[in-house]
């Protein structure tokens, strides 16, 4: 069971599959060529299953550009890996509130998701 310990001292459970807490990080130049592998993946499927295998290994397996990402429940920061299978994070990254609405990476992506908008 891989667990990850923040600065703070939090454990997080990156067991989870879907993880609560992460996020896939994709820079926006891959995102087109991503699109575009799957509509080519697609194309080639005649089960839904078929593609779907064909879909996860292209994203996970082909996609330079794509990071792995978790936020710390507890203190808001961020462990960014370049690299799933790496032994820890190659960044960890503090965030700063814009706002005073106290909300996390969690919560702005939820909502964001969901469609409410936040009052101005």
């Amino acid at each position: 069971m891989p667990k990850l310990a923040c600065v703070c001292g939090e454990i997080l459970d990156l067991s989870p599959l879907p993880n609560p807490h992460g996020f896939v990080v994709l820079a926006e130049g891959v995102v087109e060529a991503l699109v575009n592998r799957m509509v080519a993946e697609h194309d080639k499927h005649l089960s839904g299953k078929s593609f779907e295998r064909a879909a996860y290994e292209s994203f996970w397996n082909k996609t330079p550009g794509a990071a792995q990402a978790y936020e710390c429940p507890k203190c808001g920061r961020i462990a960014v890996f370049g690299d799933p299978s790496a032994p820890g994070p190659e960044l960890w990254c503090q965030i700063d509130r814009a706002r005073s609405s106290g909300a996390s990476l969690t919560t702005v992506v939820n909502r964001r998701v969901l469609g409410i908008k936040e009052r101005e």
